[in-house]
C-alpha cells in the first residue's frame, strides 16, 4: 500500500508542471533629439533594467517613414551585433540591474513638407541564466521631421492691386494714401510670420517694408514691399 502512494505521488510530482518565472524589468528606448529638421541624424539608445542575470538580448529597430539607419554600435561588454538593425547579443559574465544593450543613429530624409513618424523596437526579447526567453514591450519615440516650407499664401497691400507669386520676393507699388495696412497669411501652418503687418503710416517718397517667413526647421524667407507715395504738395 505505501509503495503505491509512493508511486502515485512520484507521477503526480511528473505530471502537474513546475511554474518557471519569467524575467522581470523593463527595456526602454530614447532619443537625443525628437525634432530633427531634413538630412538631420538622432542618437537613439537602448537600455535594460531587470533583477534577474541577462545571458542574451534579441531586439529589432523597426523605423518609420522617412527615416533611416545610419549605424549601430553595440555595448562592448557583449557579444554579436545588431547588423541591419537586427540586435543579437549574448554574455558570458551575467547582467543584471540597469545596463546598456546599444546606440543607434537615424538620419531623416530630405521631407521638405515636414512629417511625423516613429522609431520603435520589435521582436525584443531577454533570456535568463537558462537561455529561456522573455518578451518585453517597449514603448516608441515619436520623431518630428520639420518643414522647410517658409512661403507666403497670400499677400495684400490696401489701396494696391498687384498679382502675388509666393516665388516673387520683391514689388514695387504706388500708394497716394498716408496709410496702408498690410495683410498676409502663411502657405503652412507649422511656419511663422514676422516683419511689417498691419496698419503702416507712408511718408512722401520711397517706403521700405519687409515680411519675414520663418519655416518650422527655421529657414527664413524675406518678402520686401517698396512702397512710393508721390509728392503732391
Amino acid at each position: 500500500m505505501k509503495k503505491n502512494i509512493f508511486l502515485i505521488g512520484v507521477i503526480c510530482s511528473i505530471l502537474i508542471p513546475i511554474n518557471v518565472s519569467a524575467l522581470t524589468g523593463s527595456v526602454s528606448l530614447s532619443c537625443d533629439k525628437t525634432k530633427l529638421k531634413p538630412n538631420e541624424e538622432t542618437t537613439c539608445s537602448v537600455k535594460a533594467n531587470t533583477n534577474e542575470d541577462v545571458s542574451a538580448v534579441g531586439a529589432r529597430i523597426t523605423l518609420g517613414s522617412n527615416l533611416t539607419l545610419t549605424s549601430v554600435t553595440t555595448d562592448s561588454s557583449w557579444e554579436g551585433n545588431g547588423d541591419d538593425g537586427n540586435i543579437q547579443l549574448y554574455i558570458d559574465n551575467n547582467k543584471k540591474g540597469n545596463f546598456n544593450i546599444a546606440t543607434f543613429k537615424v538620419k531623416a530624409d530630405s521631407v521638405n513638407t515636414g512629417a511625423d513618424t516613429s522609431v520603435s523596437l520589435s521582436d525584443v526579447k531577454l533570456s535568463d541564466a537558462s537561455f529561456a526567453e522573455t518578451d518585453f514591450t517597449v514603448s516608441p519615440v515619436n520623431v518630428r521631421i520639420l518643414s522647410n516650407i517658409n512661403t507666403l499664401k497670400t499677400l495684400t497691400v490696401s489701396d494696391s492691386n498687384f498679382t502675388f507669386n509666393k516665388d516673387t520676393n520683391s514689388y514695387e507699388l504706388t500708394i497716394d494714401e498716408d496709410n496702408t495696412t498690410i495683410s498676409a497669411t502663411k502657405y503652412d501652418n507649422n511656419s511663422s510670420i514676422s516683419g511689417d503687418i498691419g496698419n503702416k503710416k507712408l511718408n512722401y517718397g520711397l517706403n521700405t517694408f519687409t515680411i519675414k517667413v520663418t519655416s518650422e526647421s527655421g529657414i527664413v524667407n524675406t518678402y520686401t514691399l517698396k512702397i512710393n507715395r508721390p509728392d503732391n504738395r
